[in-house]
């Protein structure tokens, strides 16, 4: 039985308010539209509905005439016109008998009639042609607005005028809501780190986001959020409660898996099983998929059908994701993606990679398919991995490693390569891998154990009689001892490097040698020597086409000024390099340019302009997924915050740069942050805290061999 009162508006109700507002001014205008409330299960819209319903204003003008039918009760069992036409007929105690169009037309009081939940009602009708008859039929009726909540994206008639709260559907809560919600309702507090790191989780699912506080009021944050990670959807459901559509995630998702929409082409639901194995989703989705699923058929049809339901959704970017929640749920729904749809996709990222070679890997397309692809590619790549692959295949799986170096991501897969290829005896590529890992370990500052990668690369390349492999790591080696200051024995294994490169005719090894030796007496101050090496080599770069390397010399030169306070003639390399980058499509060298334009006008206390140019070389590293570059610039910003003396907004900065360069084992960036923290409780007066931190700075800098960072801690 439907009782005559709707239910209350929820006591939880936050993050709508401009969707309230539009829609309570909806209702209160003379010829209100019919609203319909749409999204995917557990977003908000039966709350939504409830808390227009309730609101003040609306129960003054429409009165004991506001009527809520929620259809997964009312049409549970069967799903007629007649039914749901009795049930309304009833509520508003007219003759069930009688004409029901003559007797609605005659109304005299205004009212609102929501039908809640309508998807159960239409998904499981065999006559939607006479539903769609009765809500023209309730929507003529001057005196009654239809509210309608359902799952999905398309109303069930188009012929009404409806408003859509909002236009394309329910979407997540923000952060800052997100924490509200959970805090109301488990009554912890939203500060504490573990309440943050849980919620980020729910990607601002509201159910998801509902659930967890619930199970928040008897488990501590910290322990939901370390059981997140091996139970993940497991905890969403409210303890205590029977399983209901509110009350548990799997129910919710369930109904939009069995849904007559989902169901109708088998292909729909085999894409979603391989969908929620995919971190990245499928990007670009609509320029790609013809060539990622090739042999499947209305390609465009499956992603319309679950993008009508709600479970999966589209980024800004014409990207097609799944939130957290939904994804993991999936996981334990699909344990195994489809065969033919998984290698389809493999078949695909293995051909990009194959057309992408490593001299244009960071060309702008290349950056761009590679940064949005790249945890698609390892998942990919893994189970490859796991497989008999060939040579060419792993090849093609060390290609993308060296694009993951060159954006400073992870190296789970280039070690797995190199454990494969050492065990399969794969001896010129286990050198190459071996050798990349020395590089990343360069790039992240642990010389040591890169110079120790190297030499064992080398040694492998010389057995074999690789001299282009050898000559390669003699010029990591090189570049290695010139970061330890050994700067002497840094041009011998360059020079040597560069007769190697000469002999076997590479000029692109030998101008990058005479590139690297530039580099080596720039930092030994030699800026005028380290000049002329720059510039003959930036000559040879030229005379081989390499746009690449004429950049990156320019780009040295740039620096090799801005150090020898030539700030204006600085501004000009770099500006140069930028447009040469632009140019090329490297985003990367224009972000690192950009960066040392910000450096600059650090150094000529122009603050003001110099952030603008760090925000810009930040955004652009993050795009890239230049995740060292990004931590460099938030470095930089936090160091101008406390240059202006504005402590709070630093402390910010550089402690997300600590945790960015601490991420990617970047001892000595951290270390940086560190002190700048220490400073700025020093200035702030407190000293005890400052203390604290500025011996602890000290004591990573003498663990990582940096004596003079050491001693402007003291």
């Amino acid at each position: 039985m439907v009782s005559a009162i709707p239910p209350p508006a929820p006591s939880v109700f936050l993050g709508r308010d401009d969707l309230v507002q539009e829609g309570i001014a909806n209702l209160l205008a003379d010829s209100p539209h019919s609203i319909i409330i749409m999204g995917f299960g557990g977003m908000g819209k039966t709350s939504l509905a409830l808390r227009l319903l309730n609101d003040k204003a609306v129960q003054v003008k429409y009165g004991a005439h506001r009527y809520f039918i929620p259809c997964d009760t009312v049409c549970s069992d069967d799903s007629t016109v007649e039914i749901l036409l009795q049930t309304v007929m009833k509520l508003m105690k007219l003759d069930i008998t009688g004409d029901a169009v003559k007797q609605l037309h005659a109304i005299s009081k205004p009212t609102i009639l929501v039908f809640d939940n309508f998807e159960t009602f239409w998904d499981q009708s065999s006559d939607q042609y006479s539903i769609q008859r009765l809500l023209a039929h309730l929507n003529s009726v001057i005196q009654i607005t239809l509210m309608i909540t359902m799952r999905g994206s398309v109303a069930p008639i188009e012929d009404v005028d409806w408003l859509m709260l909002p236009h394309n559907g329910l979407s997540p809560v923000d952060e800052s809501i997100s924490l509200d919600i959970f805090s109301i309702i488990s009554k912890h507090n939203t500060d504490e780190e573990a309440v943050k790191e849980l919620v980020k989780e729910l990607e601002g699912w509201p159910l998801a986001i509902t659930l967890m506080a619930y199970q928040a009021k008897i488990l501590a944050p910290k322990i939901l959020l370390k059981s997140w990670f091996q139970e993940k959807t497991l905890l969403l459901k409210r303890p205590g409660v029977r399983p209901h559509r509110l009350s548990s995630v799997d129910i919710s998702v369930k109904i939009t898996l069995q849904s007559p929409l989902l169901l109708s082409n088998p292909d729909t639901l085999k894409l979603l099983s391989v969908m929620c194995y995919l971190p990245n989703g499928i990007p670009m989705w609509d320029s790609l998929i013809h060539k990622m699923l090739p042999n499947v058929s209305e390609q465009t049809l499956i992603i319309s059908q679950l993008l009508q339901s709600g479970i999966i959704y589209q980024d800004s970017k014409e990207g097609l994701k799944l939130l957290s929640p939904i994804q993991e749920y999936l996981k334990t729904y699909f344990l195994d993606p489809d065969t033919n749809i998984k290698n389809q996709i493999c078949l695909f990222y293995m051909k990009e990679l194959d057309n992408k070679e490593i001299a244009d890997v960071m060309s702008g397309d290349n950056t761009e398919f590679g940064v949005l692809h790249a945890k698609n590619i390892e998942w990919v790549a893994y189970g490859l991995l796991d497989d008999d692959i060939d040579e060419n295949q792993m090849t093609t799986i060390y290609n993308f490693c060296y694009f993951q170096y060159l954006i400073s991501d992870s190296d789970g897969i280039l070690r797995k390569v190199i454990t494969i290829t050492k065990y399969r005896g794969m001896q010129s590529l286990y050198a190459f891998a071996i050798l990349l890992l020395g590089k990343r370990h360069h790039l992240f500052n642990q010389y040591k154990l890169a110079q120790d990668q190297v030499y064992s690369a080398m040694q492998i390349f010389e057995d074999i009689r690789d001299s282009l492999g050898a000559a390669q790591c003699l010029r990591s080696l090189g570049n290695i001892l010139e970061m330890r200051h050994q700067y002497s024995e840094a041009t011998i294994k360059l020079e040597k490097a560069m007769e190697m490169f000469e002999n076997i005719g590479n000029s692109l090894g030998a101008a990058q040698c005479l590139q690297c030796l530039g580099n080596v007496l720039q930092m030994r101050h030699q800026y005028s020597e380290a000049t002329i090496k720059l510039e003959k080599a930036m000559e040879m770069f030229d005379n081989i086409g390499d746009s690449l390397g004429a950049a990156q010399c320019l780009q040295c030169l740039g620096n090799i000024l801005q150090m020898t306070y030539q700030y204006s003639e600085a501004t000009i390399k770099l500006e140069k390099a930028i447009e040469m980058f632009d140019n090329i499509g490297n985003p990367l060298g224009a972000a690192q340019c950009l960066q040392s334009l910000g450096d600059t006008l650090r150094m000529t206390h122009q603050y003001s302009e110099a952030m603008i140019k760090l925000e810009k070389a930040l955004e652009m590293f993050e795009n890239i997924g230049d995740s060292l570059g990004a931590a460099q610039c938030l470095q930089s910003l936090g160091d101008i915050l406390l240059l202006t003396d504005q402590y709070f907004e630093a402390k910010i900065k550089l402690e997300k740069a600590m945790e960015m360069f601490e991420n990617i084992r970047d001892f000595l960036g951290a270390t940086q942050c560190l002190q700048s923290l220490g400073d700025i409780l020093l200035l702030t007066d407190q000293y005890s805290e400052a203390t604290i931190k500025l011996e602890k700075a000290m004591e990573m800098f003498e663990n990582i061999g940096n004596s003079l960072g050491a001693a402007q801690c003291l």
